[in-house]
């Protein structure tokens, strides 16, 4: 990688990170607005699984999955444990059991995060619940 490239990679992040920060960059809007809509759904979990693009959104939600695995979102806020849990329950509907199998053979081959999964999932925050 040449140092152009580097620099190129490092304020691309940073923009990100600033972006966050500030709150442009409004994840829990975009991410409500998928668990809404089954073929948004299917979007993002196709590139959760490297079968399909991936948009900014999904792509960064993709690079936290093996944290949220295998820390059982230990270090995300409420507001992220939310929407962890709304896509974990989301995923395990009727229509995307087969995407949910797969998602599992994906980020977890070893089967040794599926208590922690299951813990995760029984303890999802209230959505009365809110960061302060």
């Amino acid at each position: 990688m040449t140092a152009k490239n580097i620099r190129s990679s490092a304020w691309l992040v940073l923009l990100v990170v600033v972006c966050v920060e500030a709150g442009n960059f409004n994840i829990t809007s975009r991410i409500n607005e998928v668990l809404r809509n089954d073929s948004s759904m299917m979007f993002y979990v196709k590139c959760f699984l490297d079968q399909g693009p991936c948009s900014a959104v999904a792509q960064l939600f993709k690079r936290l999955i093996p944290e949220f695995m295998s820390t059982n979102c230990v270090k995300c806020s409420l507001n992220m444990k939310k929407l962890v849990c709304q896509m974990l329950f989301k995923m395990q509907e009727e229509k995307f059991t087969d995407l949910w199998g797969d998602f599992l053979v994906k980020y977890d081959p070893e089967e040794k995060y599926r208590n922690q999964l299951s813990t995760l999932m029984d303890s999802c925050p209230d959505e009365s619940e809110t960061d302060d």
